[in-house]
């Protein structure tokens, strides 16, 4: 087990930081840009109880909460995962999107600090799912650069200052380079070669705009995504294995379904992150852990709600425990719909009831930010990391 100090030393330094510029801020700035770790999912939510887009009552719910930290779609899938509501509108290009698209603009001016997005061009580029088998192409290339670039031009302008911090990424990349859902198959040399190509292109994109745009107080990076750590743990070619040693990605989000198995015990989980990075190139400009969990649940459909709640915290406490700079909940409201009934990845069920989780995590958040407040050292500052999380740990417990 890694020592926490080491682990957590300088993970706000490294993920949008309160560092040289925090005695400019108020206590209460400082404590709303804290990085409180623990974020929460909307992406394609089946449900909704208000008369506004689902993307800002998600989004309310979740600041509601005491949260600083979101995660949606931001691509062509806008529209059909209802963050528009029911005219979405035509948009030609991300920046577009980000700029007129009134949910998703509102969401970007709320008081969240930390943004993770699954970034798509809207000029839709899709080599994974070719069927000729041809190169990552030009005008594949040059859709991906430019929007991504763009974008992120666009993200370090109008938030120069804010303290904002964009995590640009993907969803799981290992079905991506399957092209497929069958983890029993191996990934297609023509398509991990597209997939390297695509990722260091993207990169570029990222670093490219950060080089050429005046910016202050206001970060982008970029990360891919893995899910099947496990098979490569165990000497089959995945994301980690074949495409992670060649890419130069800031980031890994780790969607950890396949090591949250027996959450008291954080052998399984400690070994993937292990794993991956073991495999991540070094990128000294950026200090501290850079593999995060993307995605973990656990489904009502497969555990009550008490034991639903008890997994979460425990897979929480493993996470922090070995150094995630985030860890990522799927999700506010369930977006699986199957035989009749909704699998239960949620905070809030399909009847409005708001289960243990939820209640875990919004108590999470009040008695985090009540300790920061409380907590400020002689030199006006909030505690550093390492202070921080083993106090966090402490403060994730069941609520009655």
């Amino acid at each position: 087990m890694l020592r926490l100090v080491k682990v957590f030393g300088c993970a706000l330094v490294a993920l949008c930081t309160l560092a040289a510029e925090s005695k400019e801020l108020t206590r209460a700035e400082m404590v709303a840009r804290y990085n409180y770790v623990v974020g929460i999912h909307t992406i394609g939510s089946q449900y909704q109880f208000t008369e506004k887009t689902r993307l800002i009552e998600t989004a309310d719910i979740i600041l509601g909460m005491g949260s600083n930290i979101i995660k949606f779609n931001l691509g062509p899938a806008f529209g059909r995962d209802n963050y528009a509501g029911a005219h979405p509108g035509k948009f030609n290009s991300l920046v577009e999107l980000a700029e007129y698209e009134p949910s998703i603009a509102r969401v970007f001016d709320m008081p969240f600090y930390y943004y993770f997005l699954w970034v798509n061009p809207m000029a839709k580029s899709e080599w994974q799912w070719r069927k000729d088998k041809k190169p990552f192409s030009e005008k594949d290339a040059k859709i991906e650069y430019q929007e991504l670039y763009d974008l992120t031009c666009y993200l370090l302008e109008k938030y120069s200052g804010s303290g904002k911090s964009f995590y640009l990424g993907h969803w799981e990349g290992d079905w991506l380079l399957l092209r497929g859902y069958d983890r029993t198959i191996d990934p297609e040399p023509w398509c991990v070669q597209n997939m390297i190509h695509w990722l260091n292109l993207r990169q570029k994109a990222v670093d490219d705009a950060k080089h050429d745009t005046p910016h202050h107080d206001v970060a982008v990076f970029h990360y891919t995504e893995v899910n099947l750590v496990i098979k490569g743990m165990n000497g089959g070619p995945c994301l980690t294995t074949e495409v992670l040693p060649h890419v130069n990605v800031d980031f890994v989000s780790y969607s950890a379904y396949d090591a949250q198995a027996n959450p008291e015990k954080s052998d399984i989980l400690f070994k993937a992150l292990n794993f991956i990075k073991k495999h991540l190139p070094e990128k000294k400009e950026i200090s501290g852990p850079r593999v995060f969990i993307g995605e973990f649940g656990y489904k009502g459909a497969a555990f009550s709600p008490e034991v639903q709640c008890r997994n979460s915290i425990a897979f929480i406490k493993n996470a922090v425990t070995w150094g995630c700079p985030f860890v990522l909940y799927w999700q506010l409201y369930d977006n699986e719909f199957e035989n009749g009934r909704y699998e239960g990845y949620w905070l809030i069920d399909d009847k409005g009831v708001k289960q243990p989780v939820y209640y875990m995590l919004e108590g999470y958040y009040r008695k985090a930010r009540e300790y920061l407040r409380k907590n400020f050292g002689t030199d006006g500052t909030p505690p550093a990391p390492e202070k921080f999380i083993p106090k966090m740990k402490t403060l994730l417990k069941v609520t009655n």
